[in-house]
């Protein structure tokens, strides 16, 4: 029955008010494809959430970094002893060379 209404109201109905009624029925469909096409619902959520890492993916490669960290640390300092070492080594060389009186040429 209230459709029946409706359409008989819309045959009494001034030209201008069925202008602006189609105009805003227009403007509500508008806004309606918008709203379908851009506002996330409460499932598209949860479906982006499951695609983010975890906190345990996260810790894990936390703790990757740690470790090469820590292996570029020891690696750095490897390599400052043995340049230290070298460089003694060169120096004791050089004391025994002119010793010996043997020409030392690097």
């Amino acid at each position: 029955m209230p459709t029946q209404r409706i359409l008989l109201l819309k045959k009494y109905m001034e030209p201008d008010t069925k202008k602006e009624l189609n105009k805003i029925s227009g403007q509500i469909e508008n806004l309606s494809t918008f709203m379908r096409k851009n506002v996330a619902l409460k499932l598209d959520l949860k479906e982006m959430e499951d695609r983010l890492p975890s906190k345990e993916d996260f810790n894990k490669l936390v703790t990757s970094v740690d470790s090469y960290a820590k292996q570029s640390k020891d690696y750095y300092q490897e390599v400052t002893v043995l340049v230290a070492k070298v460089s003694r080594m060169e120096t004791w060389i050089k004391v025994a060379a002119t010793k010996l009186g043997v020409e030392y040429k690097v």
